[in-house]
């Protein structure tokens, strides 16, 4: 870990790796009015908007955890890496799906910045009929290593 680690990071990690829907009013006591979230799906301003776009997520999990890897700080900026399990009823037929990622904080006295790094085809497209078997074929064809 780089400097010691901020309260406010503390309450991130506690607040992301026991989140669920009856949660979400509680983004309120760590991230800025003015929030701005971006991930490779999605790009959300404002705490009302960052809000709305987490109860949404839930609307259809049936299982969602988050354990937290690695918390670097140093000054006002933390990264923190993660792993995400999860399930949903149109992906993967419901079955558990896990994805690796790291998240980007940008913060004063609250969170004005969050981007998460994540491997969008393995959370979701992969994992989606007809258009998950061309993300694989594809994924396969680009990671072949051609020595010439």
């Amino acid at each position: 870990m780089g400097a010691k680690e901020s309260p406010l990071i503390g309450h991130f990690v506690q607040l992301f790796t026991t989140m669920n829907r009856q949660k979400i009013p509680r983004l309120a006591g760590i991230y800025a009015d003015d929030i701005c979230f971006i991930d490779p799906l999605h790009q959300v301003e404002g705490l009302t908007h960052f809000s709305a776009y987490m109860a949404s997520l839930f609307d259809n999990l049936s299982h969602y955890e988050v354990k937290v890897e690695d918390v670097v700080q140093q000054s006002d900026c933390a990264f923190i890496t993660w792993q995400m399990r999860y399930q949903h009823s149109a992906i993967k037929r419901g079955k558990m799906i896990e994805v690796d990622g790291a998240s980007k904080l940008l913060f004063h006295d609250k969170i004005y910045w969050h981007q998460d790094y994540f491997d969008a085809g393995s959370m979701m497209y992969e994992h989606l009929p007809v258009l998950g078997t061309a993300v694989r074929w594809v994924k396969k064809r680009v990671s072949r290593y051609d020595a010439g």
